[in-house]
């Protein structure tokens, strides 16, 4: 099932299916480990649904709204 990273909640272990963005923003979303094949887990989501922190291969990142509705993933 495809979805957005935006619609998954705490605890949720994904792989990233596409990253929807400008290319020096994939880029950088590639160095830190989100790119398509990427395993991903869900650490937590702020209470307004503002902010998803993850899990990559290579960091801990928190991601903003508008970029977790950018990156599609497979549960």
């Amino acid at each position: 099932m495809c979805m957005t990273l935006s619609e998954t909640k705490r605890g949720a272990r994904v792989a990233v299916a596409r990253v929807m963005a400008e290319r020096s923003l994939a880029d950088r979303l590639c160095a830190l480990g989100i790119r398509t094949g990427a395993m991903l887990f869900v650490l937590k989501v702020s209470a307004r649904k503002k902010v998803w922190y993850v899990r990559t291969p290579a960091a801990m990142v928190a991601l903003g709204a508008e970029l977790a509705r950018a990156i599609e993933v497979t549960a």
